[in-house]
Parts: C-alpha cells; sequence; structure tokens
C-alpha cells in the first residue's frame, strides 16, 4: 500500500532511489535533456532556501515519486516575510496514472505561508489541467507574472567598459550589501538577509557560490550592478538525452554543443542586484552580461543564463543579444495571506536556483 513520508530537510533512507529517479526523468524539447544530483540530493537542495521539506511516495520499499517545498525568508512590499516554493516534482514511469503527483502536491503546499511555483510555457498539461486539479483539492494557484530566462552564448572576448569593475573581494562586502538592502525596496521575492553578517555568510559555501566568482560595475565610488557566476557542476549536471535533426545541423555549424550523453554547461546568475534610476546602470548591465558571456567561454560553458521578471525595468535592455528566451509562468498561493494578493513590485528571480 502506498503511503507518503515526509522527510525534513534530508531524502530519506532511499535517497539512492530519489536521484535515479531525477536521473530518469527526461525534459522533452527539440534537445531534452536529465539532471544528475552528484553525490546527494541534499547538497543542491540547501543552497535553494533556509530549509527544505520532501514528500515521498514509496511502496513496498520502492520510491513512486517525490516533490519538494523550500522555505526562504524574502522581501515582501518592503517586509521581511516567509515563503515556500514548490517544485521538483517526479513521479516513477510505472507509477503514472495513479494520481500521486496530486496526492504529493496536495500535501506539500497545505502550507500556512504562501506558495510559489514556476511552470514551463511548454507544459501545457499543467497550465491547462493540473493547476484546476489543484484547485479542486484546495491548492489556489493563480499566475502572477512570467519568467524569462535568457541564454546567451559565449564569447572569446570582453569589450571595453566605459566603467570600471572588478571581482568581489571582502572589502566590497559592505557595498554589496548596500546595493542588496536597496534593491530589495525594488523587487519582491528577494531573499531578505537578517543582518550584514547572514548577508555575507551566502557567499560562502559548498555548492560553488563563491565571492570571488562575483562582477561589480562601478561609476566612481558607487557600485552600480552585481552578479555571482554560479558553476554548478559540484552538485548537479545537465546531461543530454536527445537532439533534434535541427539541433545536430545547427550545432554543427555555429552552436558547439555537446553530443548526447555529455553535459550541458551552463553559467548562472546568482543574487544579481542593480541601482535603478542611476544614467549609467543599464551601460553597467550590459557590461556586466558582457563580461559573464566572457567568463562563460574561459570556463568551456555553452551559456550564460540570467532569469528576470517579464515587468522587469532592465529586461529590455539585458535581453539584447539573448540566443535563447524561455519563459515560464510563476503561479502563487497566497494561503490566505492578504499582503501577497497585491504585489505592484516586479519580482527578483534566478534560473539557477529552479
Amino acid at each position: 500500500m502506498m503511503q507518503v513520508l515526509q522527510h525534513q530537510s534530508e531524502a530519506g533512507p532511499r535517497e539512492s532511489q530519489i536521484l535515479a529517479l531525477i536521473r530518469d526523468t527526461h525534459i522533452p524539447g527539440a534537445m531534452s535533456y536529465h539532471y544528475d544530483r552528484l553525490h546527494s540530493f541534499s547538497a543542491f537542495a540547501t543552497t535553494q532556501g533556509t530549509h527544505y521539506e520532501l514528500y515521498e511516495a514509496e511502496e513496498q520499499g520502492k520510491t513512486l515519486g517525490f516533490t519538494q517545498i523550500t522555505f526562504a525568508q524574502v522581501n515582501w512590499n518592503g517586509k521581511t516575510a516567509q515563503v515556500s516554493y514548490s517544485g521538483d516534482t517526479r513521479v516513477a514511469p510505472m507509477a503514472r496514472g495513479r494520481g500521486i503527483s496530486n496526492d504529493l502536491i496536495r500535501m506539500a503546499c497545505h502550507q500556512s505561508v504562501p506558495v510559489f511555483g514556476a511552470v514551463m510555457n511548454s507544459n501545457e498539461l499543467v497550465l491547462s489541467r493540473k493547476i484546476g486539479d489543484w484547485r479542486k483539492l484546495g491548492i489556489q494557484f493563480e499566475v502572477i507574472t512570467e519568467l524569462k530566462a535568457l541564454f546567451f552564448r559565449p564569447k572569446a572576448k570582453s569589450s571595453k567598459s566605459q566603467l570600471s569593475h572588478r571581482r568581489a573581494s571582502v572589502s566590497d562586502l559592505r557595498a554589496m550589501y548596500e546595493l542588496w538592502c536597496h534593491y530589495q525596496t525594488t523587487r519582491n521575492l528577494s531573499r531578505s538577509y537578517q543582518d550584514f553578517h547572514e548577508f555575507k555568510k551566502s557567499y560562502s559555501n559548498e555548492s560553488g557560490i563563491e565571492l570571488q566568482n562575483t562582477l561589480l560595475y562601478f561609476r566612481g565610488h558607487t557600485l552600480l550592478a552585481m552578479m555571482t557566476l554560479w558553476d554548478q557542476s559540484r552538485v548537479r549536471k545537465i546531461v543530454i538525452d536527445h537532439q533534434s535533426r535541427m539541433i545536430r545541423f545547427a550545432s554543427k555549424l555555429f552552436l558547439n554543443l555537446p553530443n548526447v550523453g555529455e553535459e550541458l554547461k551552463t553559467l548562472f546568475s546568482f543574487q544579481h542586484a542593480f541601482l535603478d534610476n542611476h544614467p549609467d546602470t543599464s551601460l553597467a548591465v550590459r557590461a556586466l552580461i558582457d563580461q559573464a558571456r566572457f567568463e562563460a567561454s574561459k570556463m568551456g560553458a555553452h551559456f550564460f543564463s540570467l532569469g528576470l521578471d517579464s515587468r522587469d525595468p532592465i529586461l529590455k535592455t539585458a535581453a539584447r543579444g539573448a540566443f535563447i528566451t524561455n519563459s515560464a509562468k510563476i503561479i502563487l498561493d497566497p494561503r490566505g495571506n492578504q499582503e501577497f494578493k497585491t504585489q505592484l513590485l516586479p519580482l527578483h528571480l534566478e534560473v539557477g536556483l529552479g
């Protein structure tokens, strides 16, 4: 008989089965792929928020499926609030058709705090039917905005900038914190840090998020833009499963993509922040992306990726030169929290955390 088990910030005794289920779940498309979490489930999951819960459908010692709910402290309309994120739902092929994903979502999303999720625009099943099914279970998801995931090809050379720039060091942390505090007044869902020391700790962990990989752009002594470049290869890889004939042809001509079975290396943006309303901010954003593409080339990555809300004032500037733009609907169940029924600011979104 199937049972749903709850694990607190761990994958439980069948972690190897859960990791295998992640590897065996193929994301369809012209270039289909799967994720491979190299050493553990938690190595990546702990970067997504303050803590998480894993709900596992199990039967006779076999993992039939799972879903994760992650908790985080964020800014919302100028206040610190706790939210949760629903994601990473997987059901084994032999267990599909039994309503397991609905059971998992129902249990994971019955929180006392707002629940966010992201659904790729191409996932017509969830957008056209599943959200309606979940409403019948008491999960009142509504589409609130759209994520634009920008993917840029690497550049062999970086362009000269009119702005001063450097990689961050410990002496830059105070200016970075001040920029982040300003940025929080302009973007909802950005991480809320209790103080400077907590902010500082976000740049020292085992997942590859490091201060030395943070790019800073200045006009004089004013920090205009910052972005940490996150190579996730320590904790998870994207592995190619299939390529359409057109993708294979394009790869031979100019894309230089990996073959089936090889890793698609992507350098992700982490904790980007911009000083809005400064006359040189657009210049800083363009220079930041240009340098990130150069860094992607140096590390042998196939893409650099930055995620922005479709309403973000910097999107038009940032999107110039993007090779691919993937879109996903951001959904929210405010769980009765009236504050979350009003959201006038664009959201801070990160592709690498999904």
